[in-house]
């Protein structure tokens, strides 16, 4: 995907000095809590990839000389050339995303929306003339065994607190099925660190008898598919060398750390 045109920080800027056709969506009569309602129903990530393919059709059409009547009430003639504009350059499924976008802001602003069976057929054409480099081949699998090596080489390289934390995450992450950006933040700065989305030590509950087959309860306040409330997920004691129950007490006696310290923290 091209770099977004807009950060969050430009796009609240632009939202509030630019209002028009580039605007973010209207919402009518809406009261304000509902307003704030559909705000809440995506993440920033989302509202911001959409503004910018908003921002896309809006640039694309001003440069194709068309007047603001016929950016927010497009013809279907419109829709298929600019849906056609992406033929060759990108995949099938990211220019349906920006038509859809579209029909959010001709919805909107209170028109009808006038795609029919010649726009499907262009974004067919489309879809099947995607370039290969929009195509990504299957990723192997991690496997146990490359576990295993990631633990050889920093035992051999000297169990220091960072590798222990390193290896705690790995198999953490392993056999919960969980996603990096779940339990890792992208700042390594503990003064950004937001509980609220990331895990701490307290969020991890393993019971004091160690040895006898325990299993680990960790606590994930923020997920991809529950964002508010989080989810708690198991982590059986398999008695491997890649256990991620022992991978963590390790870990937590290793670097010392505090129930409110962040749980892979060094």
């Amino acid at each position: 995907m091209p770099p977004y045109r807009f950060s969050l920080q430009q796009l609240h800027d632009h939202t509030r000095n630019r209002p028009g056709p580039t605007a973010t969506t209207t919402h009518g009569n809406l009261s304000e809590a509902a307003k704030r309602a559909i705000q809440s129903s995506v993440t920033k990530g989302t509202i911001l990839r959409r503004y910018n393919y908003q921002a896309h059709y809006v640039d694309w059409c001003e440069a194709s000389q068309l007047s603001t009547k016929h950016i927010i009430d497009p013809s279907e003639t419109t829709l298929c050339n600019y849906s056609a504009s992406f033929m060759g350059k990108e995949a099938g499924g990211t220019v349906r995303a920006k038509i859809a976008v579209v029909k959010n802001l001709v919805s909107a602003k209170g028109h009808g929306w006038h795609g029919g069976s010649r726009l499907r057929e262009v974004l067919n054409g489309v879809e099947r003339a995607a370039p290969p480099s929009s195509f990504c081949p299957e990723r192997e699998p991690v496997k146990v065994e490359w576990l295993n090596m990631l633990h050889d080489e920093l035992n051999a390289s000297g169990r220091t607190p960072l590798n222990s934390c390193v290896i705690a995450c790995a198999d953490a992450v392993f056999y919960g099925q969980l996603r990096l950006g779940e339990v890792l933040p992208q700042s390594a700065l503990v003064s950004n660190y937001m509980a609220s989305q990331f895990p701490l030590v307290s969020d991890l509950s393993i019971p004091d008898k160690f040895g006898q087959n325990h299993s680990g309860k960790l606590r994930l306040p923020c997920m991809k598919t529950h964002q508010s409330r989080g989810e708690s997920v198991i982590l059986i004691n398999h008695n491997v060398k890649s256990d991620a129950v022992q991978a963590l007490t390790h870990h937590l006696e290793e670097n010392r750390l505090l129930p409110s310290d962040p749980l892979f923290s060094y």
